[in-house]
């Protein structure tokens, strides 16, 4: 009896904490969904911004933009934090990951290059990932592969997976006939799934092992 009541009060707290729960005991989403006015209105760039990324700890996000720049801001104080700038191009896409050790921050772009920043150390650019011949549309680190390899789409009609630590690419992924323009790994690292201009979606199983390399 003691351990059934103690899991009744657990899946009590589990309820009580997440949205999906919410909905099944008929609360009014209106309570819990983000509603205007925004919170903050972050003014910055100089030209169309592309992609936004959240830190998965701290309360900082990123953006990129066609004014080829990156910048970082305090989303809690709605303040900017600092602009990073390397790439050549517009960048197009971002995200957060890598491994346990310390989160980085990767991003793409239009200048055929991949680069990961060191949010640990001022964003400094510690490893530009080459090998795409034309336009990088977006970047996703792998998440069931502990941060250690990401997935990047591209113009020229390929998947690519890289190893973070090296910055090498392990396997080039074909199948499209056109423009790739976005990638998402599942949660479990399984499946690939890519959307192109050719109008189709490609689901894709991961083995990164086992297939030929680049």
């Amino acid at each position: 009896m003691e351990l059934e009541s103690r899991l009744s009060s657990l899946q009590s707290e589990l309820d009580s904490t997440t949205p999906t729960s919410l909905t099944r005991r008929n609360v009014d989403p209106s309570s819990w969904l983000p509603r205007a006015p925004a919170k903050h209105v972050l003014t910055s760039h100089r030209n169309s911004i592309n992609s936004v990324a959240f830190h998965p700890i701290f309360s900082v996000l990123a953006s990129g933009s066609d004014d080829t720049t990156i910048k970082i801001w305090d989303w809690e104080l709605g303040e900017l934090e600092r602009t990073v700038k390397g790439h050549t191009k517009a960048v197009l896409d971002l995200d957060f990951g890598g491994p346990k050790a310390g989160v980085l921050l990767v991003s793409c772009s239009s200048d055929l290059t991949i680069k990961l920043w060191d949010p640990n150390n001022e964003y400094k650019n510690i490893r530009t990932l080459t090998g795409h011949d034309h336009s990088v549309s977006a970047v996703r680190f792998i998440p069931s592969a502990a941060g250690e390899y990401l997935v990047s789409a591209s113009r020229d009609k390929t998947l690519r997976i890289w190893e973070v630590a090296t910055g090498y690419c392990v396997k080039t992924i074909s199948g499209h006939s056109d423009w790739i323009r976005d990638v998402e790994p599942s949660h479990d690292g399984r499946w690939l799934l890519s959307a192109g201009g050719d109008q189709v979606r490609c689901a894709t199983t991961m083995n990164i092992l086992q297939d030929e390399t680049c």
